[in-house]
């Protein structure tokens, strides 16, 4: 893969979980504003749908190094999701 392709990847990895994010905390306001059972529910369909996607072109260590690495981000965004909604007031 070429650094610009690298690099778009990057990019589009960090508005996407930065939106994922904002997106989670205005849904917080309709679930009691904390996370719960309605974030989990989120974040275990975001790694399932990453765990059952496809992708062509990648010898299979490479998909499993991209499958990894994308649940990885999964986690750290919805962990960052989580004290973000922890840390706000009653």
């Amino acid at each position: 893969m070429v650094d610009m392709q690298k690099a778009i990847i990057a990019f589009s990895n960090i508005c996407l979980g930065d939106t994922l994010e904002k997106m989670a905390i205005e849904l917080a306001k309709h679930n009691g504003g904390r996370p719960g059972a309605w974030l989990d529910a989120i974040e275990k369909a975001a790694i399932d749908n990453a765990r059952h996607s496809h992708s062509e072109g990648l010898t299979v260590e490479e998909e499993h190094k991209v499958l990894d690495g994308a649940i990885k981000m999964l986690q750290f965004n919805f962990h960052n999701i989580r004290e973000e909604l922890n840390k706000k007031p009653d």
